[in-house]
């Protein structure tokens, strides 16, 4: 099967939506990266299940963050990668709730709580 060329839109969409995913694994050391045969698959989902909307798309990346399962955290040893979350029936599955979604704090609110705290000590410190 040929792969038909992604737009010059359709790059900077599939970019955008690579660099919301690396900003919501940021503590993962393997990050996603642009290819032809992934950017198709973005596309799709663009198009589809995420309804050309960012935020969509960043609330699943955020879901399959909160997961235990999908995080490679449980006994079953099995861990969600990007060519496998981009399939849509798998993203379908995620955006539903299935898989364990919501039982563990995504690793951008840690990050964030980790800012607040340094904020406040920061502060504390200062008055």
């Amino acid at each position: 099967m040929v792969e038909k060329e992604i737009s010059e839109e359709g790059t900077d969409i599939c970019n955008q939506m690579i660099e919301i995913w690396n900003k919501i694994f940021l503590n993962q050391k393997d990050k996603a990266i642009m290819s032809n045969s992934r950017g198709q698959k973005l596309i799709s989902l663009w198009e589809g299940i995420v309804e050309k909307d960012m935020s969509r798309w960043e609330e699943l990346c955020i879901k399959v963050n909160s997961s235990k399962f999908l995080m490679g955290e449980k006994k079953a040893g099995f861990k969600a990668y990007f060519d496998w979350v981009i399939c849509e029936l798998t993203a379908m599955k995620i955006l539903a709730g299935e898989y364990g979604v919501g039982d563990r704090v995504p690793d951008i609110e840690k990050e964030r709580e980790k800012i607040r705290e340094k904020e406040i000590i920061k502060f504390r410190e200062e008055n």
